[in-house]
């Protein structure tokens, strides 16, 4: 019996009919690797032994008809009852064209295949037509070449594991160039394996690094050591690394928009192969790069690999250590910002890990300062400066720099299953408490943590949601339904503000705040709520809601 469609909004499920469920959490989906392609037709039989398969190359969605005549006892080999358990069409489908449509519609029916059905079928490929007449009948599978791309589509995805990535001629060329630069750093040397001692292992991790269009940059392949296996107090002991702050950020692209000064961007590869290791640690040899003559002796670290407990401190230390050398001081404010000053230029240099700002009055000086850096460092120059931490940097006039978070957004948006909704115009309903215990608990707020966490990092650009970030991020604990739907409208928000951001302008040097509060507002605690912000001129670099 057809069943007409119902949407429950709790479940964000739609039902089409009683066998067939499509979830949107996990739209677009991904086919597992035993759906693969099949170039050839395939004959349909109803032969419990060899069950034809019916395989379309991409994702798409499930259109059965199901006639009143249709019974489970007509295929006792594929009960219904167990369709909806073992396969949904949230993870295969059948796609078919009109003419498949037409003229089988009333001799195929169309059903999942249980996994534990028969040793004799072919679990290679895994959707089934099973014909009502004893005749055979030959279909041919149309091209999908619908414009939208998933990742099933793109042959983007980065690989988990060595076995994969081993398999792609760019990956290996990416690990070769990887232990390639760990040799060249004498990151380590081979010696027997020590007894009575802890041996890290390591791992390969995988990135592809993007543009600010989408576009593929490069593959990187980074050698990790496996730094949860390391002892406190015997393989490290101090890990603090400084981080900088995002005010500072929007104080240096200020003073470049008011000075007229360009932003320039280095970039220092295997940054944390620099830093010089003060403990003895040890670590297998990487997957696939065993020396074929000492297969069993292990690396003695001389210098930080990445996953390192004390990486991003040795690494931090090796090049704050080298820039009093060239002139700079750090900032008492910030130790991520060093200055230069001479009698007539000034050099302002920002790290961030190995992402690095500079600008200044003089061009030559800067210049200066980048070549001994690179006599030091394995300094790439980048030139102007246009994306830097998720930051998009344009200059829409001379003169003038414009941040935003396009990318990081629709990455966002693409992270919480979102990709085309109804825009709100505020980010929070105005004049509105929430209960901390109100609503029903989440069963897994892993989401909404991980939502919130990056709504935090999209405050660098957008003041405007503070105020509700630091609302429902009070509510990490113990989220509920209702929490979770405010955090959705701060979703549809964002949205329809999608390429907002900060304008930073050549404005005179003036200095002004302003602040309000909310007293005894939450009605949870009773605690009330402090908001500021300040202007250097008319350009806005620091902002806060507290509670």
């Amino acid at each position: 019996m057809h069943h007409a469609p119902r949407y429950h909004r709790i479940g964000s499920t739609c039902i089409i009919f009683s066998h067939v469920i499509h979830g949107e959490n996990t739209y677009p989906f991904k086919l597992p690797e035993c759906a693969k392609p099949q170039s050839q037709p395939v004959p349909a039989s109803t032969s419990p032994s060899s069950i034809p398969i019916l395989v379309s190359p991409l994702p798409f969605t499930v259109e059965p008809t199901l006639s009143s005549s249709s019974s489970p006892s007509q295929h006792p080999n594929v009960p219904l009852d167990d369709v909806s358990s073992e396969l949904r069409a949230s993870d295969f489908a059948l796609q078919y064209s009109d003419h498949f449509r037409a003229s089988l519609a009333s001799k195929l029916q169309v059903m999942s295949l249980p996994l534990g059905l028969s040793s004799d079928v072919d679990t290679s490929s895994q959707l089934v037509a099973t014909a009502a007449s004893p005749s055979s009948t030959t279909v041919s599978i149309p091209h999908n070449t619908h414009s939208m791309q998933t990742r099933a589509k793109s042959a983007l995805d980065e690989p988990n594991s060595y076995r994969v990535a081993s398999s792609s001629p760019d990956w290996i060329k990416a690990m070769t160039e990887e232990i390639k630069a760990l040799q060249m750093q004498g990151t380590w040397c081979l010696v027997p394996p020590p007894p009575n001692t802890n041996i890290v292992g390591s791992k390969w991790i995988y990135k592809i690094k993007g543009n600010a269009d989408g576009t593929v940059s490069r593959y990187k392949a980074r050698l990790a050591a496996h730094g949860f296996s390391q002892e406190a107090g015997f393989d490290y002991t101090e890990t603090f690394s400084p981080v900088v702050r995002h005010t500072t950020v929007r104080i240096v692209l200020s003073m470049a928009a008011m000075k007229g000064w360009d932003l320039r961007q280095l970039d220092v590869k295997n940054a944390f192969l620099h830093g010089e290791l003060e403990e003895e640690v040890y670590m297998r040899q990487p997957q696939g790069f065993e020396d074929p003559i000492l297969p069993h002796y292990v690396c003695k670290l001389h210098k930080s690999l990445y996953g390192l407990k004390q990486a991003p401190r040795a690494w931090n230390s090796k090049f704050t250590g080298y820039l009093p050398a060239l002139g700079f001081k750090a900032s008492h404010s910030d130790p991520s910002l060093f200055v230069k000053s001479t009698e007539y230029d000034l050099v302002v240099l920002l790290l961030y890990v190995d992402n690095i700002i500079i600008i200044g009055s003089n061009e030559q000086l800067i210049q200066v300062v980048i070549s001994d850096l690179g006599s030091v460092f394995d300094v790439k120059d980048m030139g102007k400066l246009t994306y830097f931490l998720g930051l998009q940097v344009s200059y829409p006039t001379p003169g003038a720099i414009f941040v935003n978070q396009t990318k990081y957004v629709g990455d966002l948006l693409h992270k919480a299953g979102i990709t085309t909704c109804k825009t709100c115009p505020t980010p929070c309903k105005p004049h509105t408490q929430v209960l901390s215990t109100g609503g029903e608990p989440l069963k897994d707020p892993t989401l909404y943590r991980s939502i919130v966490g990056a709504l935090q990092y999209l405050t660098f650009t957008k003041p405007d949601i503070a105020y509700s970030v630091n609302t429902v991020f009070q509510y990490m604990t113990n989220p509920t339904e209702v929490h979770f739907h405010m955090v959705k409208r701060i979703l549809r928000y964002i949205w329809g503000t999608l390429t907002y951001g900060i304008h930073f302008g050549p404005v005179p040097w003036h200095l002004s705040a302003y602040s309000d509060s909310i007293w005894a507002a939450d009605p949870s605690t009773r605690r009330s709520t402090t908001g500021c912000v300040v202007f250097l001129g008319a350009n806005p670099i620091s902002w806060q809601s507290k509670r």
